[in-house]
Protein backbone atom coordinates (compact mmCIF):
# COMPACT_ATOMS: atom_id res chain seq x y z
CA UNK A 1 0.00 0.00 0.00
CA UNK A 2 1.23 2.91 -0.76
CA UNK A 3 1.92 5.85 2.22
CA UNK A 4 0.92 9.44 2.22
CA UNK A 5 2.05 11.98 5.31
CA UNK A 6 -0.50 13.55 7.13
CA UNK A 7 0.62 17.44 8.49
CA UNK A 8 0.33 17.25 12.13
CA UNK A 9 0.11 20.34 14.45
CA UNK A 10 1.58 19.94 17.64
CA UNK A 11 0.70 22.09 20.86
CA UNK A 12 2.07 22.81 24.39
CA UNK A 13 -1.44 21.81 26.12
CA UNK A 14 -0.68 19.25 29.23
CA UNK A 15 -3.17 15.97 29.21
CA UNK A 16 -2.83 15.35 33.12
CA UNK A 17 -5.73 12.46 32.94
CA UNK A 18 -4.87 11.42 29.81
CA UNK A 19 -5.22 7.62 29.36
CA UNK A 20 -3.91 5.52 25.75
CA UNK A 21 -6.74 2.49 26.84
CA UNK A 22 -9.89 5.54 26.55
CA UNK A 23 -8.70 6.10 22.71
CA UNK A 24 -12.39 5.26 20.97
CA UNK A 25 -10.72 3.79 17.30
CA UNK A 26 -13.86 3.38 15.87
CA UNK A 27 -13.65 7.11 14.99
CA UNK A 28 -10.70 6.65 12.48
CA UNK A 29 -11.26 6.80 9.25
CA UNK A 30 -9.34 6.02 6.27
CA UNK A 31 -8.34 9.32 3.97
CA UNK A 32 -7.64 8.70 0.04
CA UNK A 33 -6.44 10.77 -2.40
CA UNK A 34 -8.30 12.45 -4.61
CA UNK A 35 -8.13 10.98 -7.86
CA UNK A 36 -7.69 14.89 -9.64
CA UNK A 37 -5.68 17.20 -9.41
CA UNK A 38 -6.12 20.85 -7.68
CA UNK A 39 -3.75 23.33 -9.28
CA UNK A 40 -3.03 27.03 -9.27
CA UNK A 41 -0.89 29.78 -10.64
CA UNK A 42 0.57 32.31 -8.35
CA UNK A 43 2.19 35.57 -10.15
CA UNK A 44 4.10 35.77 -6.08
CA UNK A 45 6.71 38.54 -7.04
CA UNK A 46 9.35 37.24 -4.63
CA UNK A 47 8.66 33.70 -3.46
CA UNK A 48 11.09 35.05 -0.21
CA UNK A 49 9.38 37.89 0.95
CA UNK A 50 5.99 36.11 0.01
CA UNK A 51 7.17 32.31 1.82
CA UNK A 52 4.63 32.52 4.43
CA UNK A 53 1.64 33.85 2.61
CA UNK A 54 2.51 31.42 -0.54
CA UNK A 55 2.55 28.79 2.25
CA UNK A 56 -0.46 29.01 3.60
CA UNK A 57 -2.35 29.51 0.01
CA UNK A 58 -1.57 25.98 -0.58
CA UNK A 59 -2.55 24.45 2.92
CA UNK A 60 -5.80 26.51 3.15
CA UNK A 61 -6.78 25.61 -0.24
CA UNK A 62 -5.42 21.97 -0.79
CA UNK A 63 -3.34 22.81 -3.37
CA UNK A 64 -1.87 19.69 -5.14
CA UNK A 65 -0.15 21.38 -7.76
CA UNK A 66 1.16 25.24 -7.61
CA UNK A 67 3.25 27.28 -10.13
CA UNK A 68 4.89 30.27 -9.49
CA UNK A 69 6.34 32.63 -11.97
CA UNK A 70 8.54 35.94 -10.84
CA UNK A 71 9.96 33.75 -7.72
CA UNK A 72 12.96 36.66 -8.43
CA UNK A 73 15.09 33.15 -6.95
CA UNK A 74 18.60 33.04 -7.84
CA UNK A 75 20.67 29.60 -9.23
CA UNK A 76 23.14 28.80 -6.50
CA UNK A 77 21.85 31.21 -3.91
CA UNK A 78 22.37 29.41 -0.60
CA UNK A 79 19.71 31.45 0.95
CA UNK A 80 17.37 29.46 -1.39
CA UNK A 81 17.27 26.46 1.28
CA UNK A 82 15.94 29.33 4.00
CA UNK A 83 12.92 30.08 1.76
CA UNK A 84 12.09 26.91 0.92
CA UNK A 85 11.41 25.57 4.54
CA UNK A 86 9.04 28.67 4.65
CA UNK A 87 7.93 28.37 1.13
CA UNK A 88 7.16 24.56 0.85
CA UNK A 89 4.88 22.69 3.38
CA UNK A 90 5.56 19.32 4.85
CA UNK A 91 4.63 16.59 1.98
CA UNK A 92 5.55 18.74 -1.07
CA UNK A 93 8.33 19.68 -3.19
CA UNK A 94 9.81 22.09 -5.27
CA UNK A 95 11.66 22.64 -8.95
CA UNK A 96 12.54 26.04 -9.80
CA UNK A 97 14.08 28.00 -12.53
CA UNK A 98 15.63 31.34 -12.41
CA UNK A 99 16.31 33.87 -15.01
CA UNK A 100 19.30 33.07 -16.50
CA UNK A 101 20.48 36.61 -17.60
CA UNK A 102 20.07 40.51 -16.09
CA UNK A 103 19.03 41.67 -12.69
CA UNK A 104 17.25 38.86 -10.06
CA UNK A 105 13.93 38.95 -11.55
CA UNK A 106 11.53 36.85 -12.98
CA UNK A 107 12.25 33.09 -12.41
CA UNK A 108 9.36 30.03 -12.53
CA UNK A 109 8.88 27.81 -10.23
CA UNK A 110 6.39 24.66 -9.59
CA UNK A 111 5.43 22.85 -6.47
CA UNK A 112 3.57 19.89 -5.53
CA UNK A 113 2.60 17.06 -3.23
CA UNK A 114 5.73 14.68 -3.05
CA UNK A 115 3.00 11.58 -3.96
CA UNK A 116 3.56 12.89 -7.57
CA UNK A 117 6.06 11.99 -9.46
CA UNK A 118 7.66 15.18 -10.72
CA UNK A 119 9.85 15.09 -14.11
CA UNK A 120 11.53 18.00 -15.42
CA UNK A 121 11.34 17.71 -19.20
CA UNK A 122 12.96 21.46 -20.53
CA UNK A 123 12.92 25.02 -20.60
CA UNK A 124 11.71 26.06 -23.80
CA UNK A 125 14.58 28.85 -25.23
CA UNK A 126 13.02 32.20 -25.90
CA UNK A 127 13.42 35.62 -25.83
CA UNK A 128 9.84 36.85 -24.80
CA UNK A 129 9.27 34.97 -22.05
CA UNK A 130 10.24 32.36 -19.20
CA UNK A 131 8.93 28.87 -18.67
CA UNK A 132 9.60 25.33 -17.54
CA UNK A 133 8.07 21.97 -18.67
CA UNK A 134 7.48 19.23 -16.45
CA UNK A 135 5.94 15.98 -16.54
CA UNK A 136 3.07 15.37 -13.65
CA UNK A 137 2.61 11.69 -13.14
CA UNK A 138 -0.56 10.08 -10.74
CA UNK A 139 -2.21 6.75 -10.76
CA UNK A 140 -5.08 8.18 -12.84
CA UNK A 141 -2.89 10.39 -15.00
CA UNK A 142 0.21 12.03 -17.03
CA UNK A 143 0.43 15.66 -17.69
CA UNK A 144 2.62 17.91 -19.48
CA UNK A 145 2.61 21.07 -16.91
CA UNK A 146 4.43 24.05 -18.98
CA UNK A 147 4.78 27.38 -16.56
CA UNK A 148 5.24 30.58 -18.90
CA UNK A 149 6.46 34.35 -17.49
CA UNK A 150 5.80 36.35 -20.86
CA UNK A 151 8.64 39.44 -20.20
CA UNK A 152 6.78 42.47 -20.68
CA UNK A 153 8.02 44.57 -23.78
CA UNK A 154 10.35 47.93 -23.43
CA UNK A 155 12.28 49.86 -24.87
CA UNK A 156 14.91 48.43 -22.11
CA UNK A 157 14.87 45.02 -23.27
CA UNK A 158 13.93 45.47 -27.08
CA UNK A 159 12.01 42.86 -27.02
CA UNK A 160 8.70 43.30 -29.80
CA UNK A 161 5.46 42.30 -29.14
CA UNK A 162 4.72 40.62 -32.01
CA UNK A 163 7.93 38.55 -30.92
CA UNK A 164 5.81 36.61 -28.11
CA UNK A 165 3.22 35.00 -30.97
CA UNK A 166 5.81 33.90 -32.72
CA UNK A 167 8.27 32.00 -30.08
CA UNK A 168 4.52 31.25 -28.25
CA UNK A 169 3.83 28.81 -31.49
CA UNK A 170 7.06 27.02 -32.05
CA UNK A 171 6.67 26.06 -28.29
CA UNK A 172 2.86 25.11 -29.14
CA UNK A 173 4.18 22.81 -32.36
CA UNK A 174 6.76 21.39 -29.78
CA UNK A 175 4.34 19.81 -27.45
CA UNK A 176 1.28 18.80 -29.33
CA UNK A 177 3.72 16.43 -30.91
CA UNK A 178 4.21 14.84 -27.56
CA UNK A 179 2.81 12.25 -25.74
CA UNK A 180 0.37 13.08 -22.97
CA UNK A 181 -2.53 16.28 -21.77
CA UNK A 182 -0.84 19.48 -21.75
CA UNK A 183 -1.99 21.81 -19.14
CA UNK A 184 0.01 25.69 -19.85
CA UNK A 185 -0.62 27.98 -17.05
CA UNK A 186 1.65 31.28 -16.66
CA UNK A 187 1.62 35.20 -16.39
CA UNK A 188 0.92 35.61 -20.20
CA UNK A 189 0.12 39.62 -19.85
CA UNK A 190 -2.55 39.41 -22.48
CA UNK A 191 -5.73 41.28 -22.13
CA UNK A 192 -8.10 37.96 -22.79
CA UNK A 193 -11.40 39.91 -21.44
CA UNK A 194 -10.49 43.23 -24.35
CA UNK A 195 -12.30 41.01 -27.92
CA UNK A 196 -11.01 44.37 -29.70
CA UNK A 197 -7.31 43.98 -28.77
CA UNK A 198 -5.55 42.76 -32.03
CA UNK A 199 -2.59 40.83 -29.97
CA UNK A 200 -5.47 39.43 -28.01
CA UNK A 201 -7.63 38.17 -31.23
CA UNK A 202 -4.28 36.88 -32.38
CA UNK A 203 -3.51 34.91 -29.12
CA UNK A 204 -6.99 33.50 -28.89
CA UNK A 205 -6.55 32.59 -32.66
CA UNK A 206 -3.47 30.68 -32.09
CA UNK A 207 -4.72 28.40 -29.62
CA UNK A 208 -7.96 27.43 -31.16
CA UNK A 209 -5.47 26.59 -34.01
CA UNK A 210 -3.59 23.70 -31.56
CA UNK A 211 -6.73 22.87 -30.21
CA UNK A 212 -6.46 24.82 -26.48
CA UNK A 213 -8.55 26.42 -24.84
CA UNK A 214 -9.15 28.56 -21.86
Amino acid sequence: SKQYQIRSIINNRVHENWNGNQVNRDNLIVIKPRDNLNAALLNCRSARKNACAIHNYILDNSIDVLALTETFLKQDDTENQIVFGELIPPGFKIHHIPRSTGKARGGVAVICREHLKMTFRSVFPAESFESMEVELTSKSSNIKFIVIYRVPPSNANKIKRSLFLKEFSKLLEKVETEPGKILIVGDINVHWDDELNSETKAFKSLLSSHNLHQ
